[in-house]
């Protein structure tokens, strides 16, 4: 399986057409997204939003962000819960929006937005990624992520350049 993975959006148009790119060119069995999908940008355009993400030639698998509302379950035509977790052989993925508070098994990873600001790092054993934002990013600009189960990566998502990778040690 290879996941896309991109993270708030906050309705934008122009961060949806973004993303829709980014499926074309990297051809997703599934796009997760980390939470904040409608709400919150100049260029809000919700309902035409979600009929770019729900025309997608690929899964989806949302979280639930800050921004995000229980109504918006209606339009995105899913289920918002506020976590997920994909268990891959021993250890997990899990998803969220904010940046979390507790511990987590040595070498899981764990994935979320809610910053704006790109990461892939690992803390005491522990694998830590974040895409920033793909819409209003808070630092050099737009990212993306790629993780095929084995290694997570990051990437510009204006240049598509790699900005880091960590092979994961499953």
């Amino acid at each position: 399986m290879r996941y896309l993975i991109v993270s708030d959006i906050h309705g934008s148009v122009s961060g949806a057409n973004r993303t829709k790119d980014l499926v074309k060119k990297e051809n997703p069995d599934v796009l997760i997204i980390l939470g904040d999908i409608l709400h919150g940008a100049r260029d809000e355009d919700d309902l035409h939003v979600a009929s770019i993400l729900l025309s997608l030639p690929c899964g989806l698998l949302l979280v639930k962000g800050n921004c995000d509302y229980s109504s918006d379950e209606n339009i995105l035509k899913t289920s918002l819960p506020t976590s997920r977790r994909l268990d891959f052989g021993l250890h997990s993925v899990y998803l969220m929006h904010r940046p979390p508070y507790v511990s987590f098994p040595i070498n899981d990873l764990v994935m979320h937005g809610h910053t704006h600001v790109k990461r892939l790092e690992k803390v005491e054993g522990v694998y830590y990624f974040n895409p920033g934002s793909i819409s209003l990013p808070r630092d050099d600009g737009p990212g993306y992520g790629l993780f095929d189960g084995k290694r997570i990566s990051l990437y510009d998502a204006l240049t598509y350049e790699l900005i880091a990778s960590e092979a994961l040690n499953y």
